[in-house]
């Protein structure tokens, strides 16, 4: 099967039993190949994350599908440090991890999994249970995982392809999902041994047409997912584009560094107000504090941010107020346009205004 009809399968079949959006599918479906290529064309590895904000929102039933295409999946919950790590070196499989949330309670081992191993090469040392000598395990390997919501480190959620779940509406509907192998996977299963076989060696050496604004991390992320999708044909390429933008702006709304989002928000007020040459600190405090989808009328122990607040916030990004509007009386700070230029260069790169 060529691959651009193996790839419109596999959305086919997640499809028929998952309410999810085109461009969702479509990253799943390019993440199941990517994880048939992983061990031979993989440098970076990101992790697959399917959340909802609420349950019933069809998660379990994408872990599920994907379990039963994924190369070597191995379905987990609960599983004990030893065992994990001997499964890596025993399988090199794909993690497949539901309840994530509940999963990685007390349970270091297998958060070292899941927040390690982006790069290839990537690993951690344990004592051999019964040797009790160091050993070097790899955590190199294709994962993802279900959670309700998205509370993992910011260092995690960068290395990462959001899918979000949402409950289907009343006039959605879905075939009902068994959770059982049948002879459609079995079939898709051998389709993507064979394409892996026939790709991989190519795949390891591609350098697929970036998307603009895609760069460092989120051009890691996307590179072989991207690869895989321009092998498939310009229709495939096309569709990767749009699920890559529309999965990205998903992705820095999950965003959980409070110092981007202001960032972001800056730039935003100084767009909204007609990109001045500068703001007071009153006049910027106000805009930011003024607009209810974001957090800062309730930033410090739920009372508006402050001048001093402000100020601490964008020390770390080399910003400090000076004095903007000199008067005869009286001499207001505030910030000047011009000291956030690096920054939103440097920082918002591919980040959708909002």
């Amino acid at each position: 099967m060529a691959s651009d009809q193996l790839l419109g399968a596999i959305v086919e079949r997640i499809r028929a039993h998952v309410v999810m959006n085109q461009d969702a599918a479509v990253a799943v479906a390019l993440w199941v190949a990517f994880s048939w290529v992983h061990d031979k064309a993989a440098v970076h590895s990101p992790l697959l994350l399917v959340t909802s904000a609420e349950p019933n929102s069809g998660k379990s039933t994408l872990l599920g599908i994907i379990g039963f295409l994924a190369r070597r999946s191995l379905p987990s919950v609960s599983i004990t440090g030893p065992a994990l790590f001997r499964s890596i070196v025993k399988w090199c499989p794909t993690f497949v991890i539901d309840e994530a949330d509940t999963a990685l309670v007390n349970n270091d081992d297998l958060k070292e999994v899941i927040n390690s191993g982006w790069t290839r090469g990537q690993g951690v040392v344990r004592c051999d249970a019964d040797t009790q000598e160091p050993r070097w395990f790899s955590t190199f390997a294709p994962k993802v995982i279900g959670m309700k919501g998205c509370r993992l480190p910011d260092t995690t959620l960068s290395r990462a392809i959001i899918v979000e779940m949402k409950r289907k509406s009343p006039g959605e509907a879905a075939q009902d999902f068994r959770h059982i192998d049948d002879a459609g996977f079995a079939r898709l299963r051998r389709q993507l041994h064979r394409w892996s076989t026939d790709n991989e060696a190519a795949l390891a050496d591609a350098l697929p047409e970036m998307l603009p604004g895609f760069r460092n991390r989120v051009a890691a992320n996307w590179n072989l997912l991207l690869a895989i999708a321009e092998s498939a044909g310009i229709p495939w390429k096309r569709a990767a584009w749009q699920a890559a933008t529309a999965i990205e702006r998903v992705r820095e709304g999950f965003n959980a560094s409070l110092g981007l989002e202001l960032i972001r928000n800056i730039r935003s007020a100084f767009e909204e107000a007609g990109n001045p040459a500068c703001l007071s600190s009153v006049d910027l405090l106000a805009r930011l504090t003024a607009n209810p989808e974001w957090p800062w009328a309730r930033a410090q122990k739920g009372n508006p941010l402050d001048q001093r607040g402000l100020a601490g916030r964008l020390r770390d990004y080399g910003v400090r107020p000076e004095v903007v509007h000199p008067t005869r009386d009286v001499s207001p700070r505030g910030y000047k346009l011009a000291a956030f230029r690096d920054v939103f260069e440097r920082y918002l790169q591919g980040i959708p205004r909002i």
